[in-house]
Order: structure tokens, then sequence, then C-alpha cells
């Protein structure tokens, strides 16, 4: 059967950690101690000391400096006119003027469109007009 978990509370403050008797550390604040030690693995835990006596990469201040500068001038980058078309849905895009110069319309996939006004350089077939 498991032995039940020993849940030996922190020593009153009056209580010595030295006994003054034995010159050892005093049996409340042993089993404190050793009950911590038992609860937190009995040295079964792959932490070891040194793992937790690393401290975070050391940075110069010239690669400090770089970080900070990097951040700044993220701030200064040049932002460009999106336009209105940016925001709308890639599927139904309205174009309510401007130019479409040299793009074919209806190459990859055909449709159906309406104009107001159709000049064409070249022949028009297909279809009836």
């Amino acid at each position: 059967m498991a032995s039940p978990l020993n849940i030996t509370k922190i020593p009153a403050p009056r209580v010595q950690i030295i006994d003054p008797t034995t010159g050892l550390i005093s049996r409340e604040w042993y089993r404190f101690f050793l009950n911590l030690f038992d609860l937190t693995g009995s040295g079964t835990n792959p932490t070891t000391l040194e793992d937790l006596q690393l401290g975070p990469p050391t940075v110069t201040i010239d690669e400090f400096t770089a970080i900070i500068n990097r951040a700044n001038n993220a701030d200064l980058a040049p932002t460009y006119e999106l336009g209105t078309i940016s925001p709308q849905n890639s599927d139904n895009v309205s174009i309510t003027g401007g130019n479409i110069d040299g793009t074919p319309i209806g190459d990859t996939t055909t449709s159906s469109g309406k104009f107001t006004t159709l000049n064409a350089t070249g022949g028009i077939g297909g279809g009836n007009f």
C-alpha cells in the first residue's frame, strides 16, 4: 500500500533551525525540508542545479542597440497607398474606373460582360451581335 502524503507544515518562526543542544538541524525543520525533497521528486527531477543557474544568453551593447534601432526603424518604414481594391473580396472586385491596359479579359475563364462603349482594334468574332 502506498504511503500517505507527508503534509508536514512549515515550522513556526520560534522554532530554531539549529538545535542548540546538538548543534544539528532541528527535528521540525529536518522533517519540513525532507518533505519538500520528497514532494519535488526525491532528486529524480531531470533539471539539474546547473540548468537552474543558467541565465539568458549574453547580449552585447552593440547587439542590444541594433535590436532597438531595428524596432524603431520599423515604425519609419514607408507605407504604400493600397488604393480602394485592397480591402475587397478577390472573387468579387468592383472596378469603377481607370484602365486595364494589356490585360486579357476572359482569356482563362470566359464569361459575359456589359460594356457601354467597345472600341476594337482587331476582329470581333463569335456569338450574336
